[in-house]
């Protein structure tokens, strides 16, 4: 794409577009998560001694890092649209010190 001279082009939608795309992993991760947790529950019956143990603990742990993860990745993404706001913001004050 060519731009006329004393034109700009600013394109920084893919920081908005990598903001949505975060959220959904988010999502599609916590689902895998929870499928993977209820799946060894499921299991659990068929196991004994330590073998059981550690999938109890395992078990446990997804569950007890789903939120935190879930939180992180959110506030990641807030982070990434806040930026597509900033420079956005950014690019009409300098239009409008260019029009002047």
């Amino acid at each position: 794409m060519s731009t006329p001279p004393g034109d700009i082009v600013l394109n920084h939608q893919n920081v908005d577009d990598a903001a949505t795309d975060l959220t959904k992993a988010s999502a599609d991760m916590i689902e895998a998560m929870e499928k993977c947790a209820a799946d060894l529950a499921k299991a659990e019956s068929l196991l004994q001694g330590q073998l059981l143990t550690e999938a109890v603990a395992f078990r446990t742990m997804l569950k007890g890092n789903e939120s935190g993860m879930s939180s992180d990745i959110n506030t990641a993404a807030g982070q990434l649209r806040l930026m597509h706001g900033l420079l956005r913001d950014a690019d009409n004050q300098a239009a409008r010190g260019i029009a002047s």
